[in-house]
């Protein structure tokens, strides 16, 4: 008879990871530390709802929580089917619409690792106009944050207060991989393309209320700030983990030359 499967070393790994005592998840997760450390070590086998609480205190991302649930012999809950899978569609269709309402700006759909699941026409028009290799971007399985830092994709001579994007970036990107340690490798690769720093911290205005990104091609620039929304009532981990990346034009002077690239009054190329 074969020995019933263990969630323990898997627990103790996400545990460890997020650099989190025994008694800290215990405390968090409303469990004795005596019955935690027997779940570590295998002694004892957690209910499905055990697991799931102490899914809850560690902040595990739905992809996680099916391997923890799994690894303890339960069905995963939470689905993860592909983005064209036909239970997809009311989400595609509304993706779609949205896609043509925000038209001329940009519109990005990601993952958790900032990796270009979707973009908008415009998106692509104004990737093009900064210089970006459309063609290897449409085939590429790459973060929008390497494309960003790498400036062998040429967004980066583009983005004209870059230093202060980057800061902010590195900053959010930090904090996401303390909560899903899958994406220390981001982090680190990002800082190596980013480089040495030599200048001090980006000081904000005062008054400012966003930080804007400024694309920059000639004599032209796009200004724009950027809001990032995410399904609310999501029930499968890839709508989990999706995020929209909506760009916002700061001025008018924005608008018109976007509008212009839409209508093929600029060049994009």
């Amino acid at each position: 008879m074969s020995a019933s499967p263990s969630p323990g070393p898997l627990l103790r790994a996400l545990r460890q990871e997020r650099r989190l005592t025994q008694e800290t998840l215990a405390l968090r997760a409303e469990v004795s530390l005596r019955h935690l450390s027997f779940v570590e070590n295998g002694r004892a086998q957690p209910s499905r709802t055990m697991l799931l609480r102490l899914a809850d205190a560690l902040h595990l991302p739905l992809r996680v929580r099916n391997h923890l649930l799994t690894a303890g012999g339960f069905a995963a809950s939470i689905r993860t089917p592909v983005l064209d899978d036909p239970v997809w569609a009311p989400v595609n269709a509304a993706i779609e619409r949205w896609f043509e309402q925000h038209d001329p700006h940009p519109v990005l759909i990601l993952d958790r690792g900032w990796n270009l699941v979707r973009a908008s026409r415009a998106a692509w028009r104004i990737f093009a106009w900064c210089g970006v290799p459309m063609e290897k971007l449409a085939h590429a399985n790459v973060s929008v944050l390497h494309v960003l830092f790498d400036p062998a994709w040429g967004l980066r001579a583009a983005v004209e207060n870059f230093d202060a994007v980057a800061d902010f970036a590195l900053a959010r990107l930090r904090h996401e991989a303390f909560i899903d340690p899958s994406l220390r490798g981001l982090v680190g690769e990002l800082e190596r393309l980013r480089g040495p720093v030599a200048h001090a911290p980006t000081a904000h205005p005062p008054d400012a209320v966003v930080l804007p990104i400024h694309l920059r091609r000639g004599g032209d620039c796009l200004r724009y700030f950027t809001m990032l929304s995410t399904l609310g009532t999501p029930l499968d981990a890839i709508a989990h983990e999706l995020r929209v990346e909506t760009y916002l034009p700061l001025d008018a002077e924005t608008t018109a030359l976007a509008g212009a690239l839409a209508r093929g009054d600029v060049s994009s190329a």
